[in-house]
């Protein structure tokens, strides 16, 4: 493939894993799912594990780092996170640090660059990215207890966004989690909800973002109708129109979502 493009391939709790290419590098944000799931995953981008150019992590966490646990294999491409996550992931080989708002090549030569900017999430250093392609970009950040200004400066101007819209608040305090799970969830370094996901795809329409895809959304928390729902109210008050100005998606769970083409 010769177009760039970003596309989720696994989205949730039980696996997370971004798949971008501008034709040359082709990179994972995360990797949350196992050797033979990816290679089935990649397939029909004509990509096998052994053709990617880097992994990118968010955070240590195991539905962000599957791939990196199978018993006596090595990941399949160069692994590149903060100094952090690598050290709490237990990364010793083939590993490289990306500093706070460093940007880094994954193909010599190539015109795709990414940038890390760090998120607030219960991890050890953790972080979202940014992909530039020569100009147009696109960002992905999950797992983040809130949207800070960094967060929010790093999205802003991006044409596509991946973005946590994980749990909607009342099916969260009503719900079957413990109260200390809850507590973590709604906390400054939990997860973001629907309606704290909505007023910033509202700020990020603005902004000049065409589409949002809404990622990492809880199984037992939240529903794809709400999520989107949120988002689509917040957008529609500040008067965008929704389909011309911005779409507004949810990443399925357990399978590739939708292509952004860039």
């Amino acid at each position: 493939m010769s177009a760039a493009f970003a596309v989720t391939l696994r989205s949730g709790s039980s696996g997370n894993c971004v798949l971008v290419s501008d034709g040359e590098a082709h990179i994972l944000i995360d990797c949350g799912l196992s050797l033979r799931a990816l290679t089935a995953e990649l397939r029909p981008f004509g990509l096998t594990p052994g053709g990617l150019s880097a992994i990118f992590l968010t955070h240590e966490h195991s539905d962000h780092t599957k791939l990196l646990h199978a018993p006596g294999r090595d990941a399949p491409a160069r692994i590149t996170a903060s100094r952090g996550t690598l050290e709490a992931a237990r990364v010793h080989k083939n590993a490289s640090v990306i500093e706070a708002a460093q940007s880094v090549k994954p193909a010599p030569g190539g015109r795709m660059t990414v940038t890390r900017f760090d998120t607030s999430h219960d991890a050890a250093e953790s972080c979202g990215y940014v992909v530039d392609f020569g100009g147009r970009r696109g960002g992905v950040c999950t797992d983040l207890g809130r949207m800070t200004d960094e967060v929010t400066d790093a999205l802003s101007g991006c044409e596509y966004v991946i973005l946590e819209s994980n749990h909607d608040a009342d099916m969260l305090k009503s719900g079957p989690y413990p109260l200390f799970l809850r507590r973590r969830i709604l906390s400054g370094v939990g997860h973001l909800s629907n309606s704290d996901c909505a007023r910033a795809v509202a700020r990020l329409a603005a902004s000049g973002t065409r589409r949002v895809t809404l990622a990492h959304l809880s199984e037992e928390n939240n529903d794809p109708s709400l999520a989107i729902g949120a988002s689509c109210h917040a957008v529609s008050q500040t008067g965008a129109e929704l389909g011309k100005d911005i779409q507004i998606d949810a990443a399925p769970r357990l399978e590739a979502g939708e292509m952004y083409c860039f």
